[in-house]
């Protein structure tokens, strides 16, 4: 379906009077410099920030990736690292990724657990035309759950089929835990991956994970930052936040919760990216969230963990295109939406992460998650604004909570993958 011209991209196209846009805000207050101050303070650019001219960048950062590709291949060779890889696709969607990190040596093949989330046979055999690569089908993974006991938790009548990425990715961080029992060896990393990236030998997002863990070995989380990917609407949102610390309508611990989140948040540049590590106790310890809502919950949840225990969050730069399959505005509206809606409720109604516990998830779950989520977008067409009404997400408990709660049938979950 065609749509009309976006008036920005027609208006760019024409011209821009740089000087014009600058001078709108020619005075800044003094608080400016140190807040900038602490937006870079975690972000790290390979071949550093001296390049202005794009290529230049793009070289530099990936002569920097490459000359530590002897320390990036010595770590990943030590099995120190597991992925998992959240597969909903139809066709060999998979094949850069694997072709890239298992066929050129990269990465071992059991290091690597991608779900099979109601994939085509086209993208599960795709997977499995590399040998040795896990392949877990997700309802059987969490088969080995407890759901009698988890569905009050959860706020539910019955066990959810739908709830997309989210579950996906419970699916393959048990699958990975169910390894560890069997085997006995427990990485000291678990990095989450997307599936459908084309030319993944040049968008080296592991590699850039990689030499970012280099230069700060005691690292907890590192993250792709990249500009251009649509996060300019959920931060939206958390500069908001900043609006509700102000608020004297607000308690004195809401206003602080919302700086809290403030600081915490806005400096990450790409709260949404599907490429991430973090270390394999917090892999454990962080809850899951429905739908399209996982990654904001882990970036909340890691950031609560390091302001705690005096760590940091990495932010490395990537200027290599990331192609992955593309949202339309209604998909891309919804979910920002969605993502939106979530960050103030947490920020609202939520304690830090760290603090969490099943009961606190059950609350959740039965107060604000129970909310649908009703908002309105702009289609790129001359019609009205597009009404949406759509289901509650759901907050579900992290592995090692479910461990000590006995709601996981471990003995199962080690048959599952010894078979």
């Amino acid at each position: 379906m065609k749509t009309a011209v976006h008036d920005d991209d027609l208006k760019r196209q024409l011209g821009m009077d740089h000087d014009r846009c600058n001078g709108a805000y020619e005075m800044e207050l003094p608080e400016r410099d140190a807040l900038q101050t602490a937006f870079a303070r975690n972000f790290l650019e390979p071949g550093g920030a001296d390049c202005e001219v794009p290529s230049e960048a793009i070289h530099a950062a990936n002569r920097a990736v490459t000359e530590a590709g002897d320390q990036i291949r010595s770590f990943l060779a030590s099995h120190k690292l597991a992925m998992v890889v959240p597969m909903r696709e139809k066709g060999n969607v998979t094949r850069p990724l694997l072709d890239t990190l298992v066929g050129q040596g990269w990465l071992d093949p059991a290091d690597i657990t991608v779900v099979n989330h109601d994939s085509d046979d086209d993208a599960v055999n795709g997977v499995r035309s590399h040998k040795g690569v896990h392949i877990p089908y997700w309802s059987d993974t969490l088969d080995t759950l407890d759901w009698e006991r988890l569905l009050p938790i959860l706020n539910m009548d019955e066990r959810p089929m739908g709830f997309g990425k989210g579950l996906s990715v419970l699916s393959g961080y048990l699958h990975r835990y169910f390894l560890s029992l069997a085997s006995g060896h427990i990485p000291e990393w678990l990095c989450q991956h997307d599936a459908e990236i084309q030319e993944y030998q040049r968008y080296r997002a592991l590699e850039f994970l990689i030499w970012a863990l280099i230069q700060y070995p005691d690292a907890q989380y590192i993250k792709q930052a990249k500009f251009g990917r649509t996060n300019e609407r959920c931060m939206l949102a958390r500069c908001l936040l900043m609006v509700l610390a102000q608020s004297l309508a607000l308690n004195d611990l809401v206003r602080g919760r919302c700086a809290q989140l403030f600081a915490q948040l806005v400096p990450d540049k790409w709260m949404l990216t599907g490429e991430f590590m973090l270390r394999w106790p917090y892999a454990m310890k962080r809850p899951f969230a429905s739908s399209y809502l996982e990654e904001t919950l882990t970036a909340m949840f890691m950031t609560d963990i390091c302001s705690q225990n005096g760590g940091s969050p990495l932010y490395v730069a990537n200027p290599n295109p990331r192609l992955d399959a593309a949202n339309d505005d209604g998909k891309e509206s919804r979910m920002q939406q969605e993502i939106s809606a979530f960050v103030l409720r947490m920020a609202l109604e939520a304690p830090s992460l760290d603090k969490w516990d099943i009961n606190t998830i059950a609350d959740l779950n039965h107060g604000p998650m129970a909310q649908p989520n009703i908002f309105g977008w702009i289609a790129p067409n001359d019609h009205p604004v597009v009404a949406e009404a759509l289901p509650a997400n759901r907050l579900f408990p992290s592995v090692e909570m479910m461990v000590e709660a006995g709601l996981i049938d471990l003995e199962r979950g080690v048959e599952l993958v010894s078979g």
